[in-house]
């Protein structure tokens, strides 16, 4: 008999079928710390299998449709008008360019800096739209799914 007791491995394998290898069984037959340390696996390895599997009292995706937000049609409207709107004003002022070139083109001669200058406002100006228009959209949607 071994005075070295078993790695968890062993004392595992010993729980779970009740036979390693020779030297191993006969250390087990003659140690009670091994046998108790056995023990203690087969118990665990039976709560384990006992263990059911929890059910809950209601099925979470029939919750998920309640708290997703309903669709807007004022908002959907609002945005239709905005776009719109910004198209709107674009095609008029290349109609209105178009139409008045031969008259009004002296003044864009030397006023390139300026043009670009004024077209990098717009675009910013609706960058800053869109970012509003996406922060409004997203907050109404994390409002619908709070969960209060």
């Amino acid at each position: 008999m071994s005075n070295v007791h078993l790695n968890e491995e062993e004392l595992q394998a010993c729980a779970l079928d009740g036979h390693t290898n020779q030297a191993a069984m006969e250390h087990v037959a003659g140690c009670g710390h091994c046998q108790s340390q056995i023990s203690a696996y087969q118990t665990l390895y039976r709560h384990i299998r006992e263990a059911k599997t929890p059910t809950l009292d209601f099925k979470t995706e029939e919750l998920i449709p309640d708290r997703l937000p309903a669709i807007n049609k004022e908002d959907s409207k609002e945005t239709l008008y905005l776009y719109g709107f910004l198209v709107g004003t674009v095609a008029l002022l290349i109609a209105g360019l178009i139409g008045l070139w031969s008259t009004i083109r002296w003044v864009f001669i030397d006023v390139t800096p300026f043009a670009i200058i004024i077209g990098l406002l717009l675009l910013s100006g609706l960058l800053i739209v869109q970012l509003m228009e996406l922060y409004n959209t997203y907050r109404k949607k994390l409002n619908a799914l709070n969960m209060e």
